[in-house]
């Protein structure tokens, strides 16, 4: 038997919340716990909880390309209710458009050495086992 657009429509929103919750709850950067180096994307989790204790200021500070991921999610919700579709060749542009921007704002955060993006080598796992790797020899 084939779902309602009601049914499929609280059952995305439910699996959204799900996800939503798990990586508030039990997220860690793979990039960052493995090599030390936190990802272009860092700070992005925080940024959005800033946003929702309408704090703009830090919100920004954590990540400046929040409000661009906002309008992704929008857009991907117009998209499934037929509100609004771009066509593919107009999708590709806009997925480059925003991974150029999240290196561009990546590499100027490590320049302007930003908090948020620091490395941190000497606590991610990379470094433990080649510390411990050298203690042996």
């Amino acid at each position: 038997m084939e779902q309602s657009n009601k049914q499929k429509t609280v059952k995305l929103l439910c699996m959204a919340l799900l996800i939503g919750a798990s990586l508030l709850i039990l997220y860690h950067c793979p990039f960052f716990y493995v090599l030390g180096i936190r990802c272009p994307g860092c700070g992005m989790t925080r940024a959005l909880l800033s946003l929702l204790h309408l704090d703009f200021k830090a919100a920004f500070y954590y990540h400046p390309l929040f409000p661009a991921v906002l309008l992704t999610a929008l857009y991907i919700v117009a998209e499934h209710f037929g509100v609004l579709r771009l066509s593919d060749p107009a999708k590709k542009k806009l997925i480059a458009v925003l991974c150029s921007l999240f290196l561009i704002t990546y590499v100027i955060r490590l320049a302007i050495d930003s908090p948020v993006v620091r490395p941190d080598w000497e606590h991610s796992l990379l470094f433990r086992i080649l510390n411990a790797t050298a203690a042996r020899f």
